[in-house]
């Protein structure tokens, strides 16, 4: 997968901790062919961590949801704003790692690619750009989890996190912004 692709996620998942990391890409600029359209339904995962992408692409396609994950920022951006728009987002705000490979390659050490302030900003963005529900992964800290609510996140999970967990979050969200089922008791007074 490369660092601005947006994969599909129907194709089978690695097993966790195989593979290569994906090293970020800068989210000022968008590299590659733009991604894929989200189908209607999709969820979208936005994380540089490619463990924690496959795991969270198998616990919510267990629950039969269509998944699309992105790498990078303006990926992000730009599947935000397809028509239809993700049903949620899942925004990985732990910061991005260069792998150990893409670090030696670069003469340094492995290190964060993308500050905490942008990672604010993308989920400032996102929220501006949809309406649709964002729940956040992020560290240990409770200022995050408050930062993260009040810049509108719907829902926050701390790492290290369940993803299992992750997936009946994003059932609790979905199933409250359902239509609600119409009682008899409604039904009959507009036949009336």
């Amino acid at each position: 997968m490369g660092p601005a692709t947006a994969a599909r996620d129907q194709e089978s998942a690695a097993p966790l901790g195989a593979g290569s990391r994906a090293a970020p890409a800068d989210s000022r600029a968008m590299a590659g062919p733009a991604p894929p359209p989200a189908s209607p339904g999709a969820i979208l995962v936005i994380t540089a961590d490619e463990p924690a992408a496959v795991a969270l692409r198998r616990a919510l396609a267990q629950e039969g949801l269509d998944v699309v994950t992105s790498t990078s920022a303006a990926d992000a951006v730009a599947l935000a704003y397809t028509c239809p728009a993700p049903v949620l987002i899942v925004l990985d705000l732990a910061p991005a790692r260069r792998s150990a490979v893409a670090a030696r390659a670069a003469g340094g050490p492995s290190a964060p690619v993308q500050s905490q302030a942008a990672r604010w900003e993308l989920l400032a963005h996102l929220r501006a750009a949809t309406a649709s529900p964002i729940i956040t992964l992020g560290g240990r800290q409770e200022l995050e989890s408050i930062t993260a609510l009040e810049l509108g996140a719907d829902d926050h999970v701390r790492r290290p996190f369940n993803p299992a967990e992750v997936a009946a979050r994003v059932r609790a969200i979905l199933r409250r912004r359902a239509p609600p089922a119409r009682s008899c008791r409604q039904s009959a007074h507009r036949d009336e």
